[in-house]
Parts: C-alpha cells; structure tokens; sequence
C-alpha cells in the first residue's frame, strides 16, 4: 500500500529546506545527485508535505551530511536555508542549539542511546525538551500510548531510559522527536530495532506529518520499503571524493 500522500495543496513554490549539494567534512567532497550515475551536482530541497530519500552506500557520509546540517558536526562549503534562515560554516555555533534544534528541525538519531540520556526516566526524556510546550504525565502517556500498546502505565513513565529494551529505547527516540513537531524532521535508519507492527505505526505516523506539511528527509536500507513510499522526484544520491 502506497503511504505516500502529497498534492498541490502542500506544495509551494519556497522549499523549507534548501541545500548545495557539496560539502567538504573529514577530508572528503560530498556530493548530492539526482541520478547516481550523473556527476552533475543538485541542490537537496525538501518541501512542505514532502518525503526525501538520500541513498548511497554504507560508509559514504549519508549520517554526516544531515549531522552538519544540524550543526553537530563542522565542515566546509555549508550553504543551508532553512525556512528563510541562512546557515553556513561561519554561523555561529550558538545558533544552532538556540535557534534550531526542536524548534525548526529535529533529527532521529540512528542508535537511540546516542539521543537518549540513560539516567533520565521516560517522563523526564519529554519534559527535557528544547520546546515551548509543557508536556504533562497524561500528555505523555498518549503520545506513548501510540506506540506501546499495552506496556504504558504510571510506573513506566518513572522507569530509568537504562532499563528500557532496545526496541523500547528506539520507540521512545521516535516519539521525542515526533513530540517536537518542527517542520523538518530528519530521520536516520527510523525502522532500526522495531518489528513489523511498530514499523507500520511509524510509517503511518510519518504520513501524519505529511498530510501535516511537515517535511521529512530520510535515511535508510530498507529500500524495499522507502522505494514504495518516496516518488523517484524526491529520491537523492549522495557521493564521496577524496580532496
């Protein structure tokens, strides 16, 4: 079943998310394409209400390039709009925890406890959030409630993110994001650690977003599934050029 969902009505004319496609980071060009055979280089755009793909092989820098969109890592020849803000390499670091994340982007992380603090409980994870909106226990317990089933109740919400399962911590790195609500949300292996019923839930959440005007870039091997999902005209390739 096709979960896409786009139309004119979420199209616009201004991407949210608008990138050159080359970066230098870690003594390597990045480069984004269209075609993984063309050595033409393409800006990466991703619209409101839209999903974009970003495919290259494993180890070719597919998780750094969103990183140093997000600020998290420095390189060089950065030039990044974001809904109307500029970022490049000399922006100030500062900008990017104050100005960026949770607010205009957020990023799902490929490895949970790379996002999650162990010390912190369930209900401390949602209350630590860079937002403006105050999440209360019973706000939590839905927002858990959509991927959890039957293991929400009051003594989870007050469990250690350490004791939580791997596909429990992978769960609640989804939620977190999700919660956020920014307009661009980056998603880094989103399937990782989940069974095919949590999986499902994800992806129709995902479609939410869209139907929202959110919108989404992604990264994945599950091409058998996001090749059903994401139209060929917002599929992107990455590539790798030693300097």
């Amino acid at each position: 079943k096709r979960v896409y969902q786009s139309g004119p009505s979420l199209q616009s004319t201004v991407p949210l998310v608008h990138m050159e496609g080359h970066v230098e980071v870690f003594g390597q060009h990045l480069e984004i394409t269209r075609d993984p055979n063309d050595a033409q280089v393409s800006s990466l755009e991703i619209f409101a209400g839209t999903m974009v793909y970003l495919k290259a092989p494993s180890g070719t820098g597919k998780t750094t390039i969103v990183k140093m969109m997000m600020g998290l890592i420095s390189g060089k020849k950065l030039e990044l709009t974001l809904s109307g803000m500029t970022l490049t390499e000399k922006t100030p670091r500062h900008v990017w925890p104050h100005e960026v994340w949770g607010k205009k982007m957020t990023m799902v992380f490929q490895h949970a406890d790379e996002a999650l603090n162990p010390r912190s409980t369930v209900l401390e994870t949602f209350q630590g959030l860079p937002s403006d909106k105050r999440f209360t226990r019973e706000g939590i317990r839905n927002m858990l409630g959509e991927l959890f089933d039957n293991e929400i109740n009051e003594d989870f919400l007050d469990k250690q993110v350490s004791m939580l399962s791997g596909g429990q911590k992978q769960r609640l790195n989804l939620l977190r994001s999700l919660a956020l609500n920014t307009d661009i949300l980056i998603l880094d292996e989103p399937l990782n650690g989940l069974d095919f019923d949590s999986a499902t839930k994800v992806l129709r959440m995902l479609n939410d977003k869209q139907r929202a005007g959110k919108g989404i870039l992604l990264i994945s091997h599950n091409e058998e599934i996001f090749d059903t999902i994401v139209p060929p005209d917002c599929v992107y390739y990455l590539r790798a050029r030693s300097h």
